[in-house]
């Protein structure tokens, strides 16, 4: 997985996976740019529905409430975008760019959905 995506090392993966070292884990050869790219466009889009369907459970039926309009039309533009999304795209965008706006519309949901669940917290 680290030679696939981008910004990944073989100690990251492994400790995500197996909460600590392993040795053994050998790194393969980086793939190239464009696969990691569009690697790591997958993984995020994978993130993402994860996410909503988290977020399905904690709500239940006040799912609504629980995330703002405007955060949930920006999470599902993002969705959207992924879904559609080409290697070209991400280029022609630039990288940097890219991630950056999926990070900062992941925080604004992150920071809506926090706020939400504080102030309710007791009625769940």
């Amino acid at each position: 997985m680290s030679s696939a995506v981008l910004g990944s090392t073989v100690e990251q993966t492994a400790q995500s996976l197996c909460g600590r070292l392993v040795p053994e884990l050998k790194p393969f050869p980086p793939q190239a740019l464009w696969r990691r790219v569009l690697n790591t466009a997958k993984l995020l889009r994978y993130c993402l529905r994860a996410l909503e369907h988290s977020l399905s459970h904690i709500g239940g039926e006040r799912r609504q409430s629980l995330i703002p309009s405007a955060a949930e039309l920006d999470f599902q533009r993002l969705r959207s975008d992924l879904d559609q999304l080409s290697i070209n795209d991400i280029i022609a965008r630039g990288l940097h760019e890219f991630l950056q706006d999926a990070q900062a519309v992941v925080g604004s949901l992150a920071g809506h959905v926090r706020a939400k669940l504080l102030q309710t917290g007791a009625e769940m």
